[in-house]
């Protein structure tokens, strides 16, 4: 859950914040060799300035996890 709340300090008194609410589901998956983040998330928005945007959204990611290089598994102090 990584929810996106939004202040606009230059809008008019009312109209600055966008509050979601998010709930949502990850794990990790491999497909073949190549490990994937694999998510769903859905939100409604409690609280939104304007009348015309959205009340709910729905994000689907697919995230590929690369192998970490051998210069990143050398301990940088001590070890």
């Amino acid at each position: 859950m990584a929810p996106n709340i939004r202040y606009n300090w230059t809008a008019a008194s009312g109209e600055r914040l966008r509050l979601p609410v998010e709930f949502g589901i990850s794990t990790v998956a491999m497909f073949g060799k190549l490990p994937v983040g694999v998510g769903v998330e859905a939100y409604y928005f409690a609280e939104s300035p304007d009348a015309f945007g959205p009340e709910w959204g729905l994000r689907v990611f697919f995230t590929p996890v690369p192998p970490a290089p051998e210069w990143s598994k050398v301990p940088l102090f001590g070890g």
